[in-house]
């Protein structure tokens, strides 16, 4: 048997799925390509109406695949049961890799969960340090800072003390407070100010971590799932749809819908 013989006039792969014959032309083809009651035959250069329902499936032809497929299944059977020999040698080993590959991927997850943390830190150490240069760089063309004195702000301090040793009580010393601690009050924000011109008056912090975090949603969480169950869950998708699945959908040819043309959705991909 030729593979030739089993390939799909379309895809020119082997037919994933029973070969039919379109009618008029005669090219055959995988059936799922045949996705609409109505298509542009894919193959034929005039692009002539192709309707499924007069289709055909060959006898001759869908032995030869029937042929074909229980062959490589046997192959793969084949191959299965020497896999499952070596396994019964030492199944410790077949448990040791099947785990140490999960352990591996654990692994690697958090390794790449640690680089996307160190990244994002080491972008807004970036921007700090950033900001921190560009402040140091503005501080000598900083004029109210540098030609703050320091002395001058201590004599004005001596002179408040001066103030408060009074020891006299009257409407001269109430005055003479209000006004000192209005002065002192000024002296206070004059001071933050220069201080705050440093950092280019702007408040820099980083905001709290949010909680609580939902760890499984951000890291990722082992999943365990019985295979049986999910497997008969596949199989029974594929059913419906009328599909194997041990292959991947090509693109559908265009659908006529009241003469217009109207290209047909891809399906995702399967395994």
């Amino acid at each position: 048997m030729h593979e030739q013989d089993l390939k799909c006039s379309y895809c020119q792969e082997i037919f994933k799925t029973l070969p039919t014959t379109l009618s008029p032309c005669g090219w055959v083809i995988c059936s799922h390509h045949i996705n609409f009651a109505e298509i542009f035959c894919p193959i034929c250069p005039d692009n002539h109406i192709v309707l499924r329902k007069n289709c055909l499936t060959t006898k001759n032809i869908e032995i030869k695949y029937l042929k074909y497929n229980v062959k490589d299944s046997l192959e793969k059977l084949d191959v299965k049961l020497e896999d499952m020999n070596q396994i019964k040698k030492d199944p410790e080993h077949y448990v040791n890799e099947f785990f140490g590959e999960l352990i591996n991927k654990i692994d690697i997850q958090r390794e790449r969960v640690k680089l996307l943390v160190d990244n994002h830190f080491d972008e807004i150490l970036k921007k700090a340090k950033a900001s921190q240069s560009e402040c140091q760089n503005r501080v000598k063309s900083n004029k109210n800072f540098n030609d703050f004195e320091y002395k001058e702000f201590k004599k004005k301090v001596e002179t408040f003390q001066k103030t408060i040793s009074e020891n006299q009580i009257s409407i001269e010393s109430l005055t003479n407070f209000k006004n000192c601690q209005a002065d002192i009050e000024k002296c206070f924000s004059y001071i933050n100010e220069l201080k705050d011109s440093l950092t280019d008056s702007k408040i820099f912090n980083i905001t709290p971590i949010k909680y609580p975090i939902d760890n499984d949603d951000l890291f990722g969480k082992l999943l365990v799932s019985d295979k049986k169950i999910a497997e008969n869950t596949s199989q029974d998708n594929f059913i419906n749809e009328g599909l194997k699945p041990t292959y991947s959908h090509q693109i559908f040819p265009i659908k006529i819908n009241q003469r217009k043309v109207i290209k047909a959705k891809r399906h995702p991909t399967t395994h």
